[in-house]
Parts: C-alpha cells; sequence; structure tokens
C-alpha cells in the first residue's frame, strides 16, 4: 500500500502486549496514516525495538529499515567435544517501502553484555544501510563497538571508542555539506561533567582528534542532549540540548547549536547566533522535562524537494504522561511553530506503547525523487565502503545470515 500523500517521515510504534507494530506516516505537521506492518502473532512476543534510532532510512534500497531484537542463546564447542549455551542477543532487520516490508533478515547475535547505542553511517560514504552502534562496560572502560550492517547481515566492526566507564552516549549525527566535500558520522560522548568528546568516522576511519573538546556545557548535572539533526539549510548539524536544573533561570529551555568544523579539521559545538521571536540567540524556548524525544525527522518541510527533506528536520516529543505527540518545527536555528500530532482514531497511540524511532521517508514522493537523493548524496566520498581498523566481533558474535518471508519466533 503506498504511503498517504505529502509524507515527509515515518515513525513506527510498538504495542505493549500483543505487540503490533504499527507505521505511522507525517507531513504538514500530521499524522497523516497509520498502518500495521506486523501484527500481533507475527513476532514473538520478547522482541522489541534494537535500542535508540532504531529506524533509519537506507538510501541505497530507498527502503525505512527497522531493527528488533531479542534474547536468545547460542550453542557454541568446549574441549573434549563438548557444548554449551550462551546468552547473546538476536537481531533482524526489516526492510520496509510504501508501509509494506519488503525483505527481512536475521542479522546476526552479539554478546548480551553488549548493548545498542543508536544507529549511524560509519562505514559507507554514500550513505547506504545505517550501521549499529553497542557498548560495553568492563573493568572501569567502556567500550564501543560499531556494526557494518550493509546487505542485511553483521559485517566487520571496529572499535569506535574506548573511554572510562564515566563516558555515556549523549547522541549520533551526520555531518555533511551540499558541496559533497565533508561527511563525517559523529558519535558524541558526555564525561559526565559538562564536556563532550567527538569521533568522526567517513568510511569505516576516524578522522578527527577525539581528545579536542566538542563543547562543554554547565556541569555535567545540569544539562542533558536531546539530539542531533538536521535545522540549518546549510546542512552541517545541530546539536539541542536542554536545562534539567530546576534551581537554575535557564530551567527547561532548550538551546540550540552549531556542528562546525575547526581549522585543524576538527569539529565543535557552537551555540547558535539565531534569534527565535521572545527568546535570547541560540534560545528556542522551554519544555517541559515530562517531554522526552521521540525523533527528529522531518514532519513539515517547506517543500517534497529530497534535499530538503535532509535540511529541515523538526523535532518531536512526547508526553511521559499521556502519550501525547507535540512536533517543534526549526528552521535555520529558529523555532518557526509547534503542532500536536493526532494519531487517526483508527490506530490510536496508547500511552503504554513504544516508539521505536523516525526517519525521512521517500515512499510516497514524486517518481524517481529517492534516486536523485542517491545521486546527490553520491558526493560525499568514493563510495567504496572500505574500513580501517577492523577487528574482531566481541564474545559470541555471530556473522551467519538468515532469510526469510515469514516473522521469526522466539523459540
Amino acid at each position: 500500500m503506498p504511503v498517504a500523500p505529502n509524507t515527509s517521515s515515518s515513525m513506527i510504534v510498538r504495542t505493549a502486549s500483543n505487540p503490533t507494530y504499527t507505521i505511522y506516516n507525517l507531513g504538514q505537521n500530521q499524522i497523516l496514516l497509520g498502518q500495521d506492518v506486523i501484527t500481533s502473532g507475527q513476532l514473538g512476543s520478547d522482541f522489541n525495538f534494537a535500542g535508540p534510532g532504531a529506524v533509519m532510512w537506507d538510501f541505497a534500497q530507498n527502503t525505512l529499515d527497522l531493527w528488533v531484537s531479542h534474547p536468545s542463546t547460542m550453542v557454541v564447542g568446549g574441549s573434549g567435544g563438548t557444548t554449551f549455551s550462551v546468552p547473546v542477543t538476536q537481531f533482524v532487520v526489516y526492510n520496509i517501502s510504501g508501509n509494506t516490508i519488503t525483505n527481512s533478515s536475521i542479522l546476526g547475535n552479539i554478546g548480551q553484555e553488549w548493548q545498542v547505542q543508536g544507529f549511524g553511517y560509519f562505514f559507507r560514504s554514500d550513505l547506504g544501510q545505517a550501521d549499529m552502534l553497542t557498548r560495553n562496560v568492563s573493568n572501569n572502560t567502556a567500550t564501543y563497538l560499531a556494526y557494518d550492517t550493509e546487505n542485511n547481515q553483521f559485517n566487520i566492526s571496529i572499535t569506535a571508542a574506548v573511554v572510562g566507564a564515566n563516558f555515556n552516549t549523549a547522541g549520533l549525527g551526520a555531518y555533511f555539506t551540499l558541496s559533497g566535500s565533508t561527511f563525517a558520522q559523529l558519535m558524541v560522548l558526555s564525561d559526565g561533567a559538562g564536556g563532550l568528546r567527538a569521533y568522526a568516522y567517513s568510511n569505516g576511519t576516524l578522522v578527527n582528534d577525539p581528545s579536542q573538546v566538542f563543547a562543554t556545557i554547565g556541569n555535567g548535572q545540569d544539562w542533558e542532549v536531546l539530539g542531533f539533526g538536521h535545522f540549518n539549510s546549510q546542512f552541517g548539524l545541530n546539536m539541542i540540548v536542554r536545562n534539567i536544573d530546576s534551581t537554575s533561570a535557564n530551567f527547561q529551555q532548550v538551546w540550540i547549536y552549531d556542528v562546525v568544523q575547526t581549522a585543524t579539521v576538527n569539529y565543535a559545538a557552537q551555540l547558535s547566533t539565531a534569534v527565535t521571536s521572545g527568546q535570547m540567540p541560540g534560545v528556542l524556548g522551554p519544555i517541559g522535562l515530562e517531554w522526552k524525544v521521540a525523533g527528529i525527522a522531518p514532519v513539515n518541510p517547506p517543500s517534497q524537494d529530497p534535499l530538503a527533506l535532509l535540511t529541515t528536520n523538526d523535532l518531536v516529543m512526547r508526553n511521559t504522561n499521556t502519550g501525547a505527540l507535540q512536533v517543534y518545527n526549526i528552521q535555520n536555528d529558529v523555532l518557526t511553530g509547534s503542532a500536536a500530532l493526532t494519531p487517526p482514531a483508527s490506530k490510536p497511540i496508547a500511552p503504554t506503547s513504544t516508539v521505536g524511532g523516525m526517519a525521512m521517508d521517500l515512499s510516497g514522493s514524486a517518481q524517481g525523487s529517492s534516486s536523485q537523493l542517491v545521486q546527490a548524496m553520491a558526493g560525499f566520498g568514493d563510495g567504496s565502503g572500505a574500513a580501517g581498523g577492523a577487528n574482531a566481533g566481541p564474545p559470541g558474535a555471530d556473522t551467519s545470515q538468515q532469510s526469510f518471508l515469514t516473522m521469526p519466533q522466539h523459540g
């Protein structure tokens, strides 16, 4: 079934009981259509979204990709011909086009001590299928591994960072320019004391010096990073943060930063100088702490032009008490409007349902628009997908792939 006309992005929601996965098409500051893509009984109830940002756009296949996972076990061989089971997490990916699943595959297994941090484009400069970032803490050290998932399978992995256990993931974002001269997948880590550190990857290779300070915001206890997106017509990247200190005059204020390249080809976040009506420069306004990020994607773009969808992301927040959704329109670093996203009566969203994420969706755009975007984005590198510094996967990793037409059931 084609997506609704004027769709610019889509989000996928999972019900809490008898899990059903529903895709909601977004556009013109509205939820235009809701349609089930995985119904109750087709997927085991112990499957859930694989992690934050489990819905991403696949430029190469022109699909939305949905990652789900569930706890499982894997039999391994021991000494003397003995075997034993080890706990793993099994990952499955669904390719979705036009609100229909076109393909699904088992990516493989990863040890349960590795937790998914998000998805981004670490390995391919032509923005193919997004890659999975994982984190494991051992002996007071946090290790980050990024997995290349091209062609619906775990391929190589790289050690993306090794830092102290005090570092946590602040967010992921892709930095790129209209000229095509720069593309980098940024992984931003927080040291818990207000310091942010960026690791920039292109074609699987670290391309910056992460020891340089990316940004310093407060004391680490008074601000939270809401996410990264493209809110400026010059492409680049933006970071949005919120004050969570109830004693501060800035309490609940949301600020927007521009991510820039420095003279030493590093990346830094600088408070925007843009002025939203009635606010100080760089301030978008207050959003209560009961509102959490549901996703960052184009919900009300100025046009359906593919490049416009990339440069006019919007911030979607969800009320943790009521489940209500609110979109904040941001253009050129300025808050231009806000609207409630009301689901259709036929497909309500319960407060207990989980939003798996949202991404740009060109399934309903004019014919050829997807290919035009892919061609435009092909300028961001040689497209070889070559990766440097490849490492073996963590204990319990299994790179086997299994394709299937029906949804997997947990055995």
